[in-house]
């Protein structure tokens, strides 16, 4: 495993849900994991050694077809893993499911059957893994997919977008399977796990906006600061040094799936010291965090 992770051992754990899903879990640090521009099978070819890592990692987790939606809007949208249209493999007997629509680019999909595999590259981003039955969804979770930025920088005056969450968007689909196959949407059979987040007194905000250099953090920061307790609780903020505050994302999340009555298992909420987040001194440094559905 050396060669994937330069010496960082990776976090591994394996979700057995009551309804027999099986889903192998595994974040990555050491070597810049990052996915950016890797949309094609030419792209592969230039990024061989990436691939290479990529393909080596998944195969002994099980994994054949690999679906990477796109989360840089931070856009809270979940698509069908059929909008990622562009397939090329990635190693032997593995294939990677991308897209270069920005109409598709997206915060989750559906692990469909055994052998599907989710992944984005991170920066102390959550991903949160949903069972319900037989269907299975994985969601990037950063804050501003929890978190309506325009909600934030408008004062509460517009939205940005349908739903305020990510986790809205997940419990809407499942509603809405429900409703197509004339089921009763159950939220207490939903399991829900979030996984590997920046711990937050490493996610930190400076609150004083005479310390804050860009004018958009300037203006945004101390609103954040207001609305994180108030929304979700005080536990979902933390007190740092001086005027400097964290925000826990899992609390965050916790809360959002309070609202539906779905319990969280946070066992494997917050990842290790050492791992790449956008606080460390490189902040292009990626994770892979991966899911793969093994039945």
């Amino acid at each position: 495993m050396d060669i994937l992770t330069r010496g960082i051992t990776p976090v591994e754990t394996v979700i057995e849900s009551r309804s027999g899903v099986t889903i192998a879990m595994s974040c990555m640090s050491g070597p810049n994991w990052s996915l950016a521009g890797l949309y094609s099978e030419a792209a592969a070819r230039e990024k061989s050694e990436l691939c290479g890592r990529v393909s080596l990692a998944l195969r002994d987790m099980g994994a054949t077809h690999v679906y990477a939606p796109t989360p840089t809007d931070f856009n809270a949208k979940i698509i069908d893993p059929d909008a990622l249209d562009v397939a090329f493999p990635i190693g032997r007997n593995i294939t990677m499911h991308r897209s270069t629509n920005k109409a598709v680019y997206a915060d989750g999909t559906f692990l469909r059957r055994p052998g599907d595999a989710g992944v984005f590259s991170v920066g102390g981003c959550p991903m949160i893994i949903l069972i319900y039955g037989h269907i299975v969804l994985f969601l990037h979770a950063g804050l501003w997919c929890l978190v309506d930025k325009k909600w934030i920088d408008s004062d509460g005056t517009e939205r940005g977008r349908e739903n305020e969450s990510v986790v809205d968007s997940a419990v809407q689909k499942l509603k809405g399977i429900c409703t197509a196959k004339g089921t009763l949407f159950r939220p207490q059979e939903v399991e829900a796990h979030v996984m590997w987040a920046i711990p937050p007194e490493h996610f930190d905000f400076e609150r004083d906006p005479r310390k804050v250099k860009e004018e958009e953090y300037r203006r945004r920061n101390p609103k954040l600061y207001t609305h994180v307790p108030s929304r979700f609780g005080d536990e979902a903020l933390k007190e740092l040094d001086g005027t400097m505050f964290g925000i826990d994302l899992p609390v965050i999340i916790r809360e959002q799936f309070g609202h539906y009555r779905i319990n969280v298992e946070t066992r494997h909420a917050y990842l290790p010291e050492g791992f790449h987040t956008t606080r460390n001194n490189d902040k292009q440094l990626r994770c892979l965090m991966a899911a793969v559905r093994q039945s």
